[in-house]
This record gives C-alpha cells, sequence and structure tokens, in this order.
C-alpha cells in the first residue's frame, strides 16, 4: 500500500522562504568552501548550424525560465539566516 500524501499548497512570495533541507546543505558547503557549488554545476556545449531564429530561443528560454521557479530564485541572507528570494 501507499503512503498518504500531504496536498501540496500554493505558498505566497510576497516574502522570502526557508530553505528546502538540501539547499541548506548547499548554501553551508558554499559558506565553508566557494569552489565547492562547481561540483553541482553541468556544462555542455552545442553547436548549432544553419540559421538562428533568435525571438523563437529566446521564446524557448523565456519558457523555460517561467516553468521552473528555481531558475528564478537566489539564495540572500537575512537576519544571518539563508533564505529563498
Amino acid at each position: 500500500p501507499t503512503a498518504a500524501r500531504p496536498a501540496l499548497h500554493r505558498v505566497a512570495r510576497d516574502t522570502p522562504l526557508p530553505l528546502s533541507f538540501a539547499q541548506q546543505r548547499l548554501w553551508f558547503l558554499d559558506q565553508l568552501d566557494a569552489e565547492a557549488s562547481v561540483a553541482y554545476q553541468l556544462r555542455a556545449a552545442l553547436r548549432l548550424r544553419g540559421a538562428l531564429d533568435e525571438n523563437a530561443l529566446r521564446r524557448a528560454l523565456d519558457t523555460i525560465v517561467a516553468r521552473h521557479e528555481i531558475l528564478r530564485t537566489r539564495f540572500e541572507e537575512a537576519h544571518g539566516v539563508p533564505v529563498q528570494v
């Protein structure tokens, strides 16, 4: 049997949010060593050939950023505590 999961609810975005446990861990590692975050960066290169439709590319990237909140989120310190903004 599957365990019941609590319902997801929207959270107001008018104030900073606390970090999740995983985000706290990354924040802590970054405070210890700023170079530690490099381990979590995935790099890739892509060579495109032919004419580039810059408007289509911009719309596609804007859509991805609009869909994934984490791409619009930054971490800041508020009163000595890291928060999501």
